[in-house]
């Protein structure tokens, strides 16, 4: 999400069903570690962005993380500039997608830090 979040949001929702996904569902820390990893911090009102980097075998989130608000349409997700996404979730699996991009990400049930702490005792 964070490839797909940072270059614009996506539209990819052929195994979605059709009832909309709503904000409680959403709420919460969730984590990739694909291209390079990302967490998404999502609350009522807005998405936080951070990129997980690495060093030395050790991992930590970059200083500038990106910040919007956000609204649900049906399986949209909008940025306040009236970028979107689309969102599906499944359990504890969030999929995040925008044109041919498409990023899955797990629910962790703490702060973005203690899933740091979390990857580093790994």
């Amino acid at each position: 999400m964070v490839v797909v979040l940072s270059v614009g949001f996506v539209s990819c929702s052929s195994d979605d069903d059709d009832a909309t996904v709503s904000k409680s569902e959403i709420v919460g820390t969730w984590y990739t570690m694909e291209d390079g990893g990302g967490v998404l911090v999502i609350t009522e009102t807005s998405l936080m962005v951070y990129e997980i980097l690495k060093s030395e075998d050790l991992y930590f989130l970059n200083d500038n993380a990106k910040t919007w608000s956000y609204s649900i349409k049906g399986h949209q997700l909008i940025n306040e500039f009236g970028e979107s996404v689309t969102i599906s979730v499944n359990g504890n699996t969030l999929k995040v997608s925008k044109g041919n991009k498409m990023q899955r990400y797990s629910k962790f049930d703490g702060t973005p830090q203690q899933l740091i702490d979390y990857l580093n005792k790994k």
